[in-house]
């Protein structure tokens, strides 16, 4: 959830919650199963991963600081040294890289009525931003937060009520205390 977002949206639909609690289920299964097999094959090493558009991705190990404790098939990313990636000359990055490809993404949340990402702005050095939601689960409801304004046409009022920025503030502060 962002801190201070632009715009947040509110549903008690159960249909979006009932998405959200499955999306938040299979999620966590998925890092579990990704925590598992970094132990599995590099023992104490994190993984590593990104997010795009509010999709996680797996894509290798947080590497040893010494290069003697990098496991038999791994080998530093040239790009991010502070990373392992499957060595694709051995057999056993071979496997390493089969076993990876095979939940190489997180469940992805898709929301109905709700956009996935919204255009941004275009960063000075020409690069264009992407914007994606927030979300978080509350008792009998689902908050979307944005960080700029979603177009109104792409929000559907009839699932999401937008929340007034006051109210929101509010509301976190006298949960705070």
């Amino acid at each position: 959830m962002r801190d201070n977002p632009a715009e947040v949206y509110r549903t008690t639909l159960p249909e979006a919650l009932e998405a959200w609690d499955t999306y938040a289920t299979r999620r966590h299964q998925w890092y579990e199963k990704v925590r598992a097999f970094a132990k599995e094959h590099s023992g104490t090493h994190q993984f590593w991963g990104n997010t795009f558009l509010g999709q996680d991705y797996f894509l290798g190990l947080t590497a040893p600081d010494n290069d003697a404790e990098i496991p038999t098939g791994w080998r530093r990313d040239r790009r991010q040294p502070n990373m392992m990636v499957p060595n694709r000359r051995t057999p056993e990055g071979k496997k390493c890289a089969a076993a990876i490809k095979k939940f190489a993404n997180a469940p992805h949340l898709t929301l109905g009525g709700m956009p996935n990402e919204v255009d941004g702005e275009y960063n000075p050095d020409g690069s264009h931003r992407v914007h994606s939601f927030g979300a978080q689960r509350l008792d009998d409801a689902l908050e979307v937060s944005w960080s700029v304004p979603v177009p109104p046409e792409k929000v559907d009022s009839t699932i999401w009520q937008k929340v007034p920025l006051s109210q929101w503030h509010a509301e976190r502060e006298a949960a705070a205390s």
